[in-house]
């Protein structure tokens, strides 16, 4: 009796063939995956951002501030700055800027930068302020979009309670 020592090339040739069309198959959807994991795990990190804010304003019974960087350890002014990431600190003298008597409390950056940030209110375009009983002066929506356009968007929504939800996929308004 005789045993085979290995595969021919005719089975190497037609495994490797049904390899390439399942994986040409598969990356597709996980290119969207990849995509859709990115936009919940950035607006995930401003809700988380946006919490801790309002915990510490009700903690510290002083107003807390939660502003887009400029990629350093200082606010931003203009809106498409949020998705250089964001601050978290206390405003000790209330001047929108983070400096000597202020308390820094958190510096956060989305791990990705494919995708906008965009606030539906003008106040918030570089930051949103949490007052001593953990409300905000108007509610605001925080828009995530990517390419892909509105069907794939989230939202986090932020009520004058000062309460920040995100909300599921084509909430969000996206040009």
């Amino acid at each position: 009796m005789k045993y085979s020592q290995g595969y021919t090339l005719i089975e190497l040739m037609v495994t490797v063939s049904i390899a390439a069309v399942l994986s040409s198959m598969a990356l597709p959807s996980y290119r969207d995956y990849i995509q859709n994991e990115s936009l919940l795990g950035g607006s995930n990190q401003l809700l988380g951002a946006m919490r801790y804010a309002r915990s510490e304003a009700v903690k510290r019974k002083a107003p807390v501030k939660v502003c887009a960087s400029n990629g350093l350890r200082q606010c931003a002014g203009v809106a498409e700055s949020w998705i250089n990431g964001w601050l978290v600190y206390v405003d000790e003298d209330n001047n929108d800027v983070v400096g000597e008597d202020d308390r820094l409390l958190k510096v956060m950056r989305p791990g990705n930068d494919n995708f906008t940030i965009t606030p539906n209110q003008l106040n918030y375009e570089s930051s949103v302020t949490f007052f001593p009983k953990g409300q905000v002066a108007i509610g605001a929506r925080f828009d995530f979009c990517d390419e892909r356009g509105q069907a794939f968007s989230r939202s986090l929504s932020l009520s004058m309670s000062g309460r920040a939800k995100v909300q599921a996929r084509g909430s969000a308004t996206c040009s």
